[in-house]
């Protein structure tokens, strides 16, 4: 699957297992709303960073309903494994926060499907996105999820990040603390 994340490039990609575990992706999904490389793995988590990652809640705010999505996906995906002793503390962590126990408590279990999702991603700015979940054959409690773009000016943002990881100077930009603009973006494209 390793191979698979990377021949997807441009477009970001994860593999997860059944608790939203990040277990593999690609350069781009590393860059798309922190850097998950520099995240411990026990924190590679889509739940524990949308409740406790002032960047993921940055990157995702313009997304209504984020978090009441996970949650409900979470859901969904618990009552499916609900005998894998991982749960437990992954649960247990999550419940510190009061959102959360308020989304969980309510009950709601859904997966979302053909969603638009407006990420702010802190480099080339805008992206709108779907993404496409699928369930691993060889072992079908790991799902490949792609983001895939709704537009074009959103194909040329991933294209323009993924230049900008290929080049190395996505080190140079995150340290330089650079906020997006459509103008900046516009110039890096011409360049």
């Amino acid at each position: 699957m390793r191979t698979l994340l990377d021949e997807l490039l441009p477009l970001p990609a994860m593999v997860t297992d059944p608790r939203y575990t990040i277990l593999a992706f690609n350069s781009v999904e590393r860059y798309l709303a922190s850097d998950l490389e520099a995240l411990a793995p026990a924190d590679r988590n889509c739940a524990i960073q949308s409740f406790e990652s002032p960047e993921w809640a940055r990157t995702f705010q313009s997304d209504d309903g984020h978090r009441a999505q996970v949650v409900a996906k979470l859901r969904a995906s618990y009552a499916e494994s609900i005998d894998d002793p991982e749960w437990s503390p992954l649960l247990s962590r999550l419940r510190r926060n009061p959102e959360f126990c308020r989304l969980w408590d309510s009950g709601t279990v859904g997966r979302s499907v053909g969603r638009v999702k407006t990420i702010e991603n802190p480099y080339v700015g805008t992206l709108k996105l779907t993404m496409t979940t699928l369930i691993a054959q060889e072992n079908q409690r790991l799902t490949l999820s792609v983001y895939q773009p709704v537009d074009t000016v959103t194909r040329s943002r991933l294209e323009t990040l993924h230049g900008w990881i290929n080049d190395g100077s996505i080190e140079r930009r995150r340290e330089d603390g650079a906020q997006p603009s459509a103008e900046r973006h516009l110039r890096a494209v011409a360049d």
